[in-house]
C-alpha cells in the first residue's frame, strides 16, 4: 500500500544562519539532522486544497506530513479540503464524495487556481493567501517564531455517534482584533483511490480530511467583544452528528481563532476525539 504516511526518511531540520537572518529562505525538509526548535507560542495550521483526481496533490499531502514530523504533531495541524474540479465524484473507483459544504465555500471564497494550493495560518505571502506547496515550509518557519495573544485547549469526545466538547481560550495579551472561533472535524486513515504522478493508487490513505465545520462555515464570535490579559473564555459544542461512514477512532477536532478582517489565524490547536 503506497501512502505518504509510510515515508521512512527521518524528517528533521537544520536552522542555518541564513534561515535565522532571512525568514524568506527555503526550508529543505529532506536535508535535516535535528527537529525544529519552536521559539514562539503560535501553532501552525495548513489548509490544503486537494482532490482525489489531482495527480499532483499527493505532493501537498507529503509536505504536510513532513512539516508535522519536523515541528511535532502538537504544533502543526493539517486540513485537507477536498473541493473544486478535482474533488468531484467520478465513475468508480472515484465515486466517493469527500466534499463538504464548508469546503465548497472555502474553495469559492479563496479560489485556488492550481492544485495543490494551500494556506499557512491564512498568512499573506507575496500578496497572496494561497501558496504553492514549495512555500509552505518557509511560511511555517515564520509562524513558528511568532507570538500569539492567546493559547487554545480543545477537548472532544464521542457519545452515540455525536461529538461534544469544549474550546478554552486563555489570553496572554489583550485581544485587540475582530475575531471568530472556527471548529473543524477532520478524519485520518480514509482508504480510497487517489490519482498520483505514478498512476492510480487504489488503497491510498487520505489524512486530515475535512469532514465538517462544527460551528458554521465561518465560525462564531466570542462571548465578549474584547478580552484582557489573563482572562479566559470557554466555548462549548454538543451533539455534532457523525457521518454514516466516519470512523470515530480516526476523528480529530481542531479549533482556531482568526482575524475576520484579514482572515489570518492567530492560534490553532486540536485533539483526537475520545471514545
Amino acid at each position: 500500500m503506497k501512502t505518504y504516511k509510510n515515508i521512512t526518511k527521518s524528517i528533521v531540520l537544520v536552522l542555518s544562519l541564513g534561515l535565522l537572518v532571512s525568514a524568506c529562505d527555503k526550508i529543505d525538509l529532506n536535508d535535516v539532522n535535528k527537529k525544529v526548535t519552536i521559539t514562539g507560542n503560535k501553532k501552525i495550521l495548513i489548509e490544503d486544497f486537494t482532490g482525489h483526481k489531482c495527480l499532483n496533490c499527493p505532493k501537498g499531502h507529503e509536505e504536510i506530513h513532513k512539516l508535522i514530523e519536523a515541528y511535532g504533531d502538537t504544533n502543526v495541524f493539517g486540513v485537507s479540503i477536498h473541493a473544486g474540479f478535482y474533488a468531484k465524484p467520478k465513475k468508480p473507483p472515484f465515486d466517493y464524495d469527500f466534499r463538504t459544504e464548508a469546503g465548497n465555500a472555502y474553495e469559492a471564497t479563496f479560489q485556488p487556481q492550481a492544485y495543490p494550493a494551500g494556506m499557512v495560518n491564512r498568512k499573506e505571502y507575496n500578496s497572496s493567501l494561497l501558496q504553492d506547496v514549495g512555500n509552505w515550509g518557509p511560511i511555517a518557519n515564520d509562524v513558528s517564531k511568532e507570538g500569539s495573544p492567546v493559547n487554545i485547549k480543545v477537548e472532544a469526545s464521542n457519545n452515540n455517534n455525536t461529538i461534544s466538547g469544549n474550546v478554552q481560550l486563555s489570553f496572554i495579551d489583550k485581544l485587540q482584533e475582530n475575531v471568530k472561533l472556527q471548529i473543524f472535524v477532520t478524519e485520518d486513515s480514509i482508504i480510497k483511490p487517489q490519482e498520483t504522478s505514478e498512476g492510480e493508487e487504489e488503497n491510498y490513505v487520505h489524512m486530515h480530511v475535512l469532514r465538517g465545520a462544527v460551528n458554521g462555515t465561518w465560525g462564531e464570535e466570542l462571548p465578549q467583544a474584547s478580552y484582557a490579559a489573563n482572562e479566559t473564555a470557554t466555548i462549548s459544542f454538543s451533539n455534532y452528528a457523525l457521518g454514516a461512514d466516519w470512523k470515530p477512532q480516526h476523528l480529530h477536532v481542531l479549533a482556531f481563532l482568526y482575524n475576520t478582517d484579514t482572515k489570518e489565524v492567530l492560534q490553532v490547536n486540536g485533539t483526537k476525539v475520545k471514545p
